[in-house]
């Protein structure tokens, strides 16, 4: 099935990652599954539903898909998945289930954020577990991660190096953490290279890259 772009409306209360201050994703994300569309690597449909009374289509899965062929590559329709959501809260739940199974990895910021507001939802550890691919053990350790908001409220960590005590986090809680954001870290790094998107022209880069280089010596 083919939609034409106009027609997909994007939903920030139903995503599930991180926006930045005007409100759009992850830029080199949308920009590197542009230059892979061009190479000509397959990807799947976006996935969008449509609600009763609704004109547009909501995004359920594939915004960084339909950034790179809108925005970047100027493709004026886009081959979509429709499936049968009730309301919004139905599109949010899908939403997590597929960015939690394939694509881009959610940060551990992202998944501790979907946590607890299903926790205020009512979710239990054990729904929520199924919901990510997560043990409920892990989902409460993640639950765990937060910090008091100026209003005293909980908040999910945005920045854990420079928001929490790491003596005050369990083991098992920095580990979680550690794994899933030094992969997706040393990936983008990696990518970076590989792609020769180092700005060069800048000597703080070069300063960290020969820092980098002089480190991974010593593993």
């Amino acid at each position: 099935m083919k939609l034409k772009c106009e027609q997909i409306m994007f939903e920030p209360l139903v995503y599930p990652r991180r926006l930045n201050e005007k409100g759009e994703p992850d830029w080199v994300k949308v920009y590197r599954y542009s230059r892979k569309m061009v190479a000509g690597q397959s990807f799947p449909p976006i996935t969008v539903c449509k609600l009763k009374g609704q004109v547009k289509y909501l995004l359920v899965d594939g915004y960084h898909r339909l950034k790179a062929w809108r925005d970047l590559l100027k493709k004026r329709e886009v081959d979509v998945q429709l499936i049968q959501c009730k309301n919004l809260d139905e599109i949010y739940i899908e939403s997590l289930r597929r960015n939690s199974s394939h694509g881009i990895q959610l940060s551990p910021y992202e998944i501790t954020n979907a946590i607890l507001k299903l926790k205020d939802k009512g979710y239990s550890e054990n729904s929520i577990g199924k919901i990510l691919g997560m043990t409920p053990s892990d989902v409460k350790n993640m639950a765990e991660l937060k910090i008091k908001d100026g209003s005293g409220g909980p908040m999910a960590v945005k920045a854990v190096l420079e928001s929490i005590d790491v003596s005050d986090i369990s083991s098992e809680q920095q580990r979680l953490f550690a794994s899933g954001s030094q992969i997706k870290l040393l990936t983008e790094v990696i990518e970076l290279i590989e792609n020769g998107w180092l700005d060069t022209s800048n000597s703080k880069v070069i300063a960290l890259v020969e820092k980098l280089r002089d480190l991974l010596k010593k593993l």
